[in-house]
Formats: C-alpha cells, sequence, structure tokens
C-alpha cells in the first residue's frame, strides 16, 4: 500500500511539473480568450442567455446589498462565506461578459471587506473553504482590473486567511491515512471534496505570489486528499450523504476538476474515478415525477438548478443529463423572473448549451446503485403521471445518516404520495448541547424524531430504533417490461427484535398498482408491530383500508397480508420539545401484536 502511494504521489508531483499554469491572470477556469469567446455566445444559445439574464439579475441585486459581516450562527460562518462566494462570483462574471463597471466595483468591495475580517472560521473549515473559492475567482478573474493597491490588499488577505490556512494542521479531520500531510485533506465525506477544492482554487489564484513550488505542491496534496471522498461514487454514481449532499460534494469536486484541467492541462485521473462519470445522472435518478428527491439521509428535497449537471454534459457529450430537467427549468425561471440565489450559478455559464430540441430520454426505468446504501428506484415510465418508487437498504452509521434502513418515498399522478421528513435544524440541536454528529447507538442523534425511525416508512417492533452497525441488503431486483420487484434483507438492522425481516415492493404488469410486502419472523409475542407511512396528503380510515387526497387525485391503501392489522392516521410528530412539528405531515400506520407464532406478514397495496 505504502509503495503504490508512493508511486502515486510521485506521478502526480511529476505532472505537476511538466505542466505549467498560465502565467497571466485569469488562470481559474479560463482565462481572457476564454471570456471573450463566451461574449461571442450571447444571443446565439438558449441556455446561456437564459443564464446570462438570471446572472444579470443577481448582480443587479447584489448591487443594493452591504458587504457580509463577520457574524456567526452557532459556531458557523457557512452562510455568509456562501453569500460572498455568490457575490463576488456573480459579479465577476456579469463585468467580464457585460463590461459595467458598477459589478466591478462590488466585487472588489465584497472581497476587501472579507479580506478584513479576523479569520474566516477555521473552527469550521468549510467556511474557510467557500470564503477561499469566492475570493479566489475574484481576485484573478478581475486581477488586471482591479489597482495595484487592491491587488495587494485582496492578495494580502487571501494569503492571511486562506493560504496560510490550508498550510497549517487542522484538527477537524481525525483521520490520518498519509502520515506528513495536512489533517484537513483526509475525509471521506462532503467535506474532505469542498476542503480539498478550495485549496485547489488558493494555490492557483495566488501562484505567482506565495511560490510555484509552494502552490503546486498545495494541489499535489488536494488532488491526493480529494480521491479519499469521490471513492464513494463507486461502482454507480450513487452518492451516500443524499442527493442533496451530492450537489454540495460534487459542486467541489467538479471545479476542482474543471480548475486542473484548464490549468494544468490534465484533472490527474479525478474525473476518470470509478463512477464519477456516472454520478452525473443520480439526481435524475434520484428525482421523482412530483419533482421532489428521494431525500434519505439528511439531504433536502427540493430539486434545483445545478452547475455540476451542466458540466458533465459537456464533459463528457451526454447532453441528455440537462434535456429532461434542468434545460426546461432554467429557461421557465428566466421567463418568470424566479432569481433563485445559487451562489455558483455563474460557473454555470462556462458549460451551459441548449440539448437538441428532439432529445427524450433513455434511461431505465429500474435502477439500482450497487454501494453502501443500496438504493434501488422502480419507475413505470419518465412521463410526469407515471409511477415512482425509490428504497433504501444500507446503514445508519454513513456521514449524515439516518435511521432510514428500509424507508421509501412513492409518487404517482404527479404527486407525492409517501413522504421523507428530512433533516432537524443542526443549530437547534447543536444550541442545545446534543451530541447531534455522534452516530453512536446511544448518541443523541437518534432522540431526534426526524432522524430515528420512528419518523421513516418502515416497520418498527416496540419503538425500538435500528442498529446503527447494522446494514439492509438488495437480494434481489427482477424486471419485465413495466413490472419489476425489489427485494431486501434488511434484519441487519432489527436482530434485537426479530429474527428475520425482508421487505418486498412489486410493481404490477399495467402499472397500475403496486404491493409492499413485509415478513417478519422470531418477534416476541406480543409485541408491538407497526407498519407506518408518512404523507401530506389528506388520509381518511375507511373499511377497506386508507384513501389519500391530494390536489384532487386519490390513491387507495389496502393490507392484503395474512396478518390482520388496524389502521390509523395520526400526526406525524416527535415527543420532545426540541422535535420539529412537521406542519401538514400525518403517519399511516399499520399495527398488529406479534402472534404466538412470532411471524407476522404485512402487505399493502397501492392502487391508483
Amino acid at each position: 500500500m505504502k509503495a503504490t502511494l508512493f508511486v502515486c504521489g510521485l506521478g502526480l508531483a511529476l505532472g505537476l511539473m511538466a505542466a505549467e499554469p498560465p502565467a497571466a491572470h485569469p488562470r481559474l477556469f479560463t482565462d481572457d480568450a476564454g471570456f471573450a469567446a463566451m461574449k461571442a455566445r450571447l444571443g446565439t444559445d438558449a441556455a446561456f442567455d437564459a443564464s446570462d439574464k438570471i446572472l444579470l439579475q443577481l448582480a443587479e441585486r447584489y448591487l443594493k446589498t452591504q458587504p457580509v459581516e463577520r457574524k456567526l450562527v452557532g459556531f458557523r460562518l457557512l452562510d455568509k462565506a456562501r453569500e460572498a462566494l455568490g457575490r463576488i462570483s456573480s459579479l465577476s462574471m456579469a463585468y467580464r461578459l457585460h463590461g459595467d463597471r458598477r459589478f466591478l466595483a462590488r466585487a472588489v468591495e465584497e472581497m476587501k471587506a472579507v479580506c478584513a475580517f479576523s479569520d474566516w472560521n477555521p473552527k469550521h473549515y468549510l467556511d474557510v473553504a467557500e470564503f477561499s473559492l469566492g475570493v479566489s475567482i475574484g481576485y484573478d478573474w478581475l486581477y488586471n482590473d482591479m489597482t495595484p493597491e487592491e491587488r495587494e490588499t485582496i492578495g494580502a488577505g487571501l494569503e492571511r486567511l486562506g493560504w496560510t490556512e490550508y498550510n497549517r494542521a487542522n484538527n477537524w479531520d481525525k483521520v490520518t491515512t498519509q502520515p506528513g500531510r495536512p489533517k484537513v485533506m483526509q475525509v471521506k465525506s462532503n467535506w474532505g471534496q469542498v476542503c480539498n477544492g478550495g485549496a485547489i482554487a488558493v494555490a492557483l489564484a495566488l501562484r505567482e505570489r506565495v511560490g510555484a513550488a509552494a502552490a503546486d505542491k498545495l494541489v499535489q496534496d488536494a488532488v491526493a486528499g480529494i480521491k479519499i471522498p469521490m471513492s464513494v461514487y463507486a461502482p454507480k454514481g450513487c452518492y451516500p450523504e443524499g442527493p442533496g449532499y451530492w450537489s454540495y460534494g460534487t459542486d467541489f469536486s467538479v471545479l476542482a476538476i474543471a480548475m486542473l484541467d484548464f490549468a494544468y492541462g490534465t484533472n490527474f485521473g479525478l474525473a476518470d474515478l470509478p463512477g464519477f462519470r456516472e454520478t452525473g445522472a443520480f439526481t435524475t435518478y434520484m428525482c421523482g415525477p412530483s419533482g421532489i428527491y428521494f431525500n434519505y439521509s439528511d439531504s433536502g428535497s427540493a430539486r434545483m438548478l445545478d452547475m455540476s449537471i451542466w458540466w458533465f454534459a459537456h464533459k463528457y457529450q451526454d447532453a441528455e443529463l440537462t434535456a429532461d430537467w434542468e434545460f426546461p427549468h432554467l429557461l421557465a425561471d428566466a421567463k418568470a423572473g424566479r432569481i433563485k440565489v445559487d451562489r455558483i450559478h455563474a460557473l454555470q455559464m462556462l458549460w451551459a448549451k441548449a440539448p437538441p430540441a428532439d432529445l427524450k430520454p433513455k434511461r431505465p426505468l429500474v435502477w439500482s446503485s450497487e454501494c453502501i446504501q443500496q438504493v434501488v428506484v422502480q419507475r413505470s415510465g419518465w412521463g410526469k403521471e407515471d409511477f415512482f418508487f425509490a428504497i433504501k437498504g444500507g446503514t445508519p452509521r454513513v456521514n449524515h445518516g439516518h435511521m432510514d434502513v428500509g424507508s421509501f418515498v412513492l409518487d404517482v399522478l404527479g404527486e407525492r404520495w409517501a413522504w421523507d421528513l428530512g433533516a432537524e435544524s443542526y443549530n437547534k440541536i447543536e444550541s442545545l448541547g446534543m451530541t447531534l454528529w455522534n452516530s453512536s447507538q446511544k448518541s443523541d442523534r437518534w432522540r431526534i424524531f426526524r432522524l430515528n425511525n420512528m419518523s421513516h416508512n418502515v416497520v418498527s417492533v416496540d419503538g425500538e430504533p435500528q442498529l446503527v452497525k447494522g446494514e439492509g441488503k438488495l437480494l434481489s431486483l427482477t424486471t419485465e417490461g413495466v413490472a419489476s420487484t425489489s427485494r431486501y434483507d434488511l434484519t441487519g438492522v432489527a436482530k434485537n427484535v426479530c429474527r428475520s425481516w425482508t421487505r418486498q415492493g412489486a410493481l404490477a404488469a399495467d402499472g397500475r398498482s403496486f404491493t409492499l410486502t413485509d415478513e417478519l419472523a422470531g418477534l416476541k409475542p406480543g409485541a408491538a408491530v407497526r407498519w407506518a407511512m408518512t404523507t401530506k396528503a389528506v388520509a381518511s380510515v375507511t373499511d377497506a383500508g386508507v384513501t389519500l387526497r391530494r390536489n384532487g387525485k386519490t390513491v387507495k391503501l389496502t393490507s392484503v397480508g395474512t396478518t390482520p392489522g388496524s389502521w390509523q392516521v395520526v400526526e406525524a410528530k416527535g415527543k420532545e420539545s426540541f422535535d420539529a412539528t412537521n406542519p401538514g405531515a400525518q403517519q399511516v400506520l399499520l399495527s398488529c401484536p406479534a402472534p404466538e407464532s412470532g411471524a407476522v406478514q404485512f402487505a399493502v397495496r397501492f392502487s391508483w
């Protein structure tokens, strides 16, 4: 292993020595010729023009703001770092494309303000990374248009607050896989992607200021470091932290690759890591026809325009990635003036290109992740009214994980019927002194309703939590035309309450019904067995089962298993004062005491 690391490191070092980044600014992502080519594209491409319209509206909005101030939220400065990144990158791109010196002046004002901070909050290193990226972009893109005094002020601030921190060992990461490397580089989560991406930006922006050898050394460390979190994409592009955190981590991996490609003419194999090319389609698979993600772990549920998708479409010549969602939503947002503040929207313009008008999605109806989270998606089609079911196995012990092993979401008729409530407020829980980021079995994390199994769409026994060290495994996945069946062994997270637990989801051949079957054995006689599903529909118990109604549409749930149970609809809320109230959410429950045999079969048929 040590020999392998040495060879890889030597190869990277030789690559850096052979390649020389541009001596002049700009050198981050593009150069003067690149900006000139972008200006020439105005009025020639629908995606580029829509992106530019949004960019100008963002820039005009930022002209009316005051520079961000150093105000912590809890122990984080992250919202200020993100705000600064969005302002600097948008104003800088708007200036480069349109030459309006108001944008130049406001970007310089923002950079000078944040470069005067006492620090960029290295106790929460994501803050340093996002400030570093933002100031690096502005410093590099506007270098030749700033006064010598402005360049010195901002360059010195970026060196003091970014470069110096990146060259100091930090203690937020306890992993030490390569002795002698700064610890900040070595973590297998979105932190590793974000922090290493920021390091590359700082090193390239300040290369002549800090010295070529030192800058190349930091880039070398960052490339080696970012490979660690990028290993999670193998083999098919799934992201263990969910589609929301996929955007965060992947955006910075994409930006790192793009910076390396332009500066060195190579990304040192990062773009060819197993599963990375495939991950460009991950959010498409995870999004239902309702437009809502399968938001497992701490992921958000709302799908947003994502800069990375445009890069993947460009890098791998796969226009289908932007054709079905990104492009139409970009056009609609630009036309309606819906300006969602995206801190890296400006960078999307580097790769925005309209897909062919006649391009139709050809992706499969059934997809499995084949990674630690064992996600499966089953669809009846790719239309807005079609059926969508997503379920996960995996384990609660991953970064941002929940006790959601076996949980699912379900769309049909253009609506979401089975929901995941998502994450709890980090700052709220942290302010109470609770151990939110400890995932041991007795951690405070599992007292939180939204994070433990009692809020998720799973079977629970006697209210016991899932076993953190356990794992749910996909046993089989079959498909024949529209019909498909997935089957999981979920025993690993429930060994404390049963001998075995399997869950099977079967979509009928006509695409008009779906049956979810749970079989548990080895239960303690009399144990309280509870099947649960969270919904935001209006739910009512009937003689036949439960009827769900939403926006004039109806889905019916019927118990067709061998074990009789009683239906109930209750509010979806926890018992603790710190639990979110979840307005509009209910839980549909099917419950029974375990019989003397200790065996229960629940089968719930969804029909519409």
